[in-house]
């Protein structure tokens, strides 16, 4: 790597440096899902806009998958096989792997608190549950 001679530059890479270098060391906190996922096998209580549907508010599970499979991997190719409904297209879908270049990154932040990264308080809280289905309500 070429360092600049001018010694403003210099010392501003020492301290970005040794901040990212602090940052980093910061402890992840838990990414708690509200089990939605879990809970409902047809996923109608998961986020599933823009995929091929079988009927209204039920995504087809290998729509699903194939968006899994892209979040999972995090490739472009991926991304591009999600099994999208009609001619609607995702919106940015990659923009959650994209890495924050000030502070702390992104997947440092959760449901706990992270003095660490100087929050004593919980930044991301669980999403609420959906409602259960029409099928298991009394």
């Amino acid at each position: 790597m070429k360092m600049s001679s001018d010694n403003r530059i210099a010392k501003s890479l020492k301290i970005r440096v040794a901040a990212a270098v602090q940052q980093a060391d910061a402890p992840e906190p838990p990414h708690t899902t509200n089990g939605d996922e879990e809970r409902y096998a047809d996923k109608c209580g998961t986020y599933t806009k823009g995929l091929k549907q079988d009927s209204p508010g039920r995504v087809n599970l290998d729509a699903y998958k194939s968006l899994k499979t892209a979040l999972a991997s995090g490739k472009f190719a991926d991304f591009e096989k999600i099994v999208v409904g009609g001619s609607r297209t995702q919106n940015g879908p990659q923009g959650g792997l994209a890495f924050d270049l000030e502070g702390a990154d992104s997947g440092q932040f959760g449901n706990a608190p992270s003095p660490a990264n100087q929050e004593s308080v919980v930044v991301v809280p669980i999403p609420p549950r959906s409602p259960a289905p029409p099928t298991e309500r009394n």
